[in-house]
Formats: C-alpha cells, structure tokens, sequence
C-alpha cells in the first residue's frame, strides 16, 4: 500500500520496499513503484522509513535498473550485507518535487488528486485520494465520501481522464458500487 506521508515540513512519496539485499558490499534490492523509465541520473538522495514518520536520508552511490519492477541501490553509508539486512523491508520515500521529477509515470503520481466522478447520476465530487493499493491485477485507489471509505478499482475501465493542472482524476465507477459502501 501506498500513501502519501507527510513528515517534518514536506509530504513524502513512496518510491519502492527494500525487499533483498544483493552480494557482500550491501547492495539492495528494492521494488519500485516509479512506474516506466524513471529518472535515475543525477540521483542523490532517498529517504528510508526507520521508523513510523522518521525519514533519515541516505546518499545514493549507485542505482541501477535491471527489469521495469526492480531498482538496485548501492548507499554510501551501507557498505556491508549486515549493514544492509535491518532496513529489509522498509519503505523508502522522496519529497513531493522529486518525486514527480523522477517519477513521471508512476501511478502514484495520483495520490491527493481529487477524483470526480463522470457520470453525472453521480456526486461531481467524491473525494481525494489518499491512499493506492497494489492488488494483483490493477491498483485500487482509496477514499473517503459521507465520512465513509470508498475502495476504487482504477483500470481502463474506470479511468477516464486525469487534468495534472489541476489535479483531479475523473473516474467512471463500476454500477451500483456507492451503493455498495452507502
């Protein structure tokens, strides 16, 4: 699941859960939710979740993609496997601009858009997004309506049309599925 993380005075992005740890000079293996061709040049830093709201940065000596889901990611403070091995499984973060900078494909580029709805038997506005599921098959978007959690699937679909300016997404819902949480 992703969400967007506000920490001391900047929102952080998710961009992938260190999943593995690569050799003996504490390479890690990351799955990243950077979406097709992320920006990887220039690369200098990444904020890792030690704890809950606690994004201590790490320096980036090397990244490296070998297939579209996997980042592998060589820190100047991380030079051993056992220096590596506690921070398996945390979730590493960038703020808000660089994020959007490097990441310029990713569906979590969505996270606090406001979703409208584009059918007009429905309310205009339903709500923001606040959080992104990663389900097998498609992502499932998370919001909140008349105080209530809506779990939207986002596919082709649903998806109609996204207005980046203005942030808002504008979504067709599967019939009956207000319904459903109301």
């Amino acid at each position: 699941m992703a969400r967007l993380v506000t920490g001391y005075a900047e929102n952080y992005y998710p961009v992938g859960r260190i999943v593995g740890v690569r050799g003996i000079r504490g390479e890690m293996v990351v799955q990243h939710t950077m979406g097709e061709d992320p920006v990887l040049d220039q690369w200098e830093v990444v904020f890792i979740e030690v704890r809950e709201h606690s994004f201590i940065p790490y320096f980036i000596q090397s990244a490296q993609l070998p297939n579209t889901h996997e980042l592998w990611l060589q820190l100047h403070e991380i030079q051993t496997r056992e220096q590596a091995l506690p921070l398996i499984h945390k979730q590493l973060y960038l703020p808000e601009e660089e994020f959007r900078a490097r990441a310029p494909h990713s569906p979590f580029q969505l996270l606090g858009y406001e979703i409208h709805i584009h059918d007009t038997s429905s309310p205009e506005r339903l709500g923001l997004v606040e959080e992104i599921i990663e389900a097998p098959t498609q992502l499932i978007l998370k919001t909140f309506y008349q105080q209530k959690e809506i779990l939207i699937p986002l596919n082709e679909q649903t998806w109609v049309a996204t207005d980046s300016r203005k942030r808002q997404l504008y979504l067709r819902l599967p019939e009956g599925l207000l319904d459903v949480y109301l």
